[in-house]
C-alpha cells in the first residue's frame, strides 16, 4: 500500500505543479507578452485545433481503449490494431484537411469579423 499511496502523491505534486506553471504562463506572461489581439488569435487556433482534433481521429481512441484486450494476443502483440488506429487517424486528417485547405479563404472571412 505504500508504493500506490507515493506513487499517488507524486502524481498530485507533478499535476500541481503542472497547473501552476499552467497558470502563470497564461495569466501572466501571455498577457504581458502578447497583445490583446495576438492572445485571442492564439485561443480561437488553439480552441479550432482542438476541435478539428476531436473529428479527425475518427474516435479511434475509444476505440483502442475499448477493444485494445481483444486484440491483444499472448506475446504482447496488438495483432494490426496500431495499425488500424494509425491508417484512421490518417484517413480523417486527410478527410478534415482537404476540405480546410481548400475552403481556407471561407473559413478565415468566417472568424475574421471577431
Amino acid at each position: 500500500m505504500g508504493i500506490i499511496i507515493r506513487q499517488a502523491a507524486y502524481s498530485s505534486v507533478f499535476s500541481y505543479v503542472g497547473v501552476a506553471l499552467g497558470f502563470l504562463n497564461v495569466a501572466i506572461f501571455m498577457n504581458r507578452w502578447l497583445t490583446p489581439e495576438e492572445l485571442g488569435l492564439r485561443n480561437i487556433l488553439l480552441d479550432l485545433a482542438i476541435i478539428y482534433a476531436q473529428f479527425a481521429n475518427f474516435g479511434m481512441y475509444k476505440g483502442m481503449v475499448k477493444f485494445f484486450s481483444f486484440f491483444r494476443a499472448n506475446d504482447n502483440f496488438d495483432r494490426g490494431l496500431l495499425s488500424i488506429a494509425s491508417l484512421t487517424a490518417i484517413a480523417g486528417f486527410l478527410t478534415l484537411a482537404i476540405p480546410l485547405f481548400l475552403f481556407q479563404d471561407q473559413i478565415l472571412d468566417l472568424y475574421a469579423s471577431d
